[in-house]
């Protein structure tokens, strides 16, 4: 079973003071330092003592639709 989509279009998500390259609509986490995990609600819960580790967070609302969606 596929996840029901929260969103349809980017302009209907809420935006977050990420930082966004220049040029670029949306953040993205390759660019993203640790300290932005504070600015994300569902990263609250993960400690990340680096930017790797920072970067390879997936949250547990995604893994948990993904998981259900490929039994």
């Amino acid at each position: 079973m596929i996840p029901r989509k929260t969103f349809s279009r980017w302009d209907e998500v809420r935006k977050l003071p990420l930082y966004v390259r220049p040029g670029r609509k949306k953040p993205n986490m390759v660019w993203l330092h640790k300290s932005s995990k504070a600015l994300i609600p569902s990263f609250a819960e993960y400690k990340a003592e680096t930017d790797a580790a920072f970067r390879a967070i997936t949250p547990t609302g995604f893994a948990n639709a993904f998981f259900e969606a490929n039994p």
